[in-house]
């Protein structure tokens, strides 16, 4: 258990990257994107891909979509990377997830699901690191339709639409229409503070604002407002105070502090390339958003 937790009276670590913490990165970016995602899936969207560079919370928003969407939903979630099974074996398994065993993929059977009047949706994390036979199969799901022409199994994807800078590029882009793209924000200096005060109140904490706004300025220059490098620096901006007895965080502590700490964060996606609506979802999503999906890991 991280020292700061017991040392600040926290129920939780408030900045933890552990996908079992129970804290959602809850910016406002997030929130506008999943409410996006729902209003897509209203208007019959096949496939929508969630882009951003790493840390910026695409993987927390699809763990938070099926709560978001609600009853009418089912959704299964496939994580992956290169390695991972074979594409019979993943086809498999999302019939199993849609409780569709011994019926498997067929047309007949995805068309009785929806008439029961549930959507059917397959949430894919990390689909950059898919091989090109699962992303194949799953990328064939949203062409199965309905006789009014509307995709049986909708799809979201997360995926680093930037990697390809970096190192060898699967051929994801080839079946995205750039429509259905929804890339992630960073954080802006302006929401920095009380982001940084809300992620406390959610793990416990009590007292008068810990991380003070110049703090908040300051975290923002280390980290480029990328949450996942907020999150990591902060919590070690934690420890520390809370080693020195430190009540409140200011500018200098964490320059002293942590001089070179998330200074080079991953780079922030480029805008979106269609505009999301600013007065959409401007209540932060929270734990209480989550529900269970079935999931499958495609490990190395």
């Amino acid at each position: 258990m991280a020292r700061h937790i017991a040392i600040y009276g926290l129920q939780k670590a408030p900045f933890s990257t552990c996908e079992r913490s129970g804290l959602v990165l809850a910016t406002g970016p997030l929130s506008r994107a999943a409410t996006r995602i729902a209003a897509d899936f209203e208007r019959d969207a096949p496939l929508v891909c969630v882009g951003g560079a790493p840390g910026m919370g695409k993987s927390s928003l699809l763990r938070v979509l099926p709560g978001m969407l609600g009853e009418g939903y089912r959704c299964a979630l496939l994580r992956g990377s290169r390695g991972g099974s074979s594409g019979d074996a993943v086809d498999a398994w999302i019939a199993g997830a849609f409780r569709l065993e011994g019926e498997g993929l067929s047309r007949e059977a995805l068309v009785s699901r929806r008439e029961d009047g549930r959507r059917l949706v397959l949430l894919v994390d990390d689909a950059d690191r898919l091989t090109s036979q699962v992303l194949e199969r799953v990328a064939a799901l949203p062409d199965c339709t309905d006789a009014a022409g509307r995709p049986l199994v909708q799809v979201v994807i997360s995926a680093d639409l930037d990697r390809r800078e970096r190192e060898s590029w699967s051929p994801l882009l080839a079946w995205i229409d750039p429509f259905w793209i929804v890339r992630l924000d960073t954080l802006t200096p302006d929401s920095m503070h009380l982001y940084l005060d809300r992620r406390m109140r959610q793990a416990g904490w009590r007292g008068r604002t810990l991380f003070s706004e110049t703090a908040a300025l300051a975290v923002h220059r280390r980290t480029g407002g990328n949450p996942g490098s907020v999150s990591r620096l902060c919590s070690e901006l934690l420890d520390l105070a809370s080693a020195d007895g430190i009540s409140t965080i200011d500018a200098d502590f964490v320059l002293r502090a942590a001089p070179g700490a998330a200074a080079s964060p991953p780079p922030p996606s480029p805008p979106a390339a269609s505009s999301i609506d600013s007065a959409l979802a401007r209540q932060p999503l929270t734990a209480d958003s989550i529900r269970n999906a079935p999931s499958l890991d495609l490990a190395d």
